[in-house]
């Protein structure tokens, strides 16, 4: 019966003296790019939480699937997008809006900070 092996980091192999910049990581056009910290949850959405840190491109298209912050007129919203046969829908817990002319998408989600 074989072994189970486990790799652990070593530290001859990893390289301590480069820094990583997380702009040049995390940023893929700096003019459009923003963070936001999430201040609220959705009941029963776990993708994102109170005390995360949103990195939204906002030259990005649409892409179903991916998560987008979008305004509802008085606070900045996230939701996956979702494209149904009469267009772009949002989905945000369990609930399902209709993408229309009066919703201001800020930008798609590209990453998500958490603190761990």
């Amino acid at each position: 019966m074989a072994k189970p092996s486990v790799n652990f980091l070593r530290s001859e192999n990893l390289e301590f003296n480069t820094g990583i910049d997380l702009n040049r990581e995390l940023v893929n056009h700096p003019l459009s790019t923003f963070f936001l910290r999430v201040a609220d949850e959705i009941p029963g959405e776990d993708s994102i939480i109170r005390g995360d840190v949103l990195v939204v491109d906002r030259s990005e298209v649409l892409v179903e699937g991916k998560n987008l912050v979008y305004s509802d007129g008085d606070r900045l919203l996230w939701g996956q997008v979702i494209k149904k046969v009469d267009g772009f829908w949002i989905r945000r817990g369990e609930q399902y809006f209709k993408l229309n002319e009066e919703t201001e998408v800020w930008g798609n989600i590209t990453y998500i900070i958490r603190k761990v």
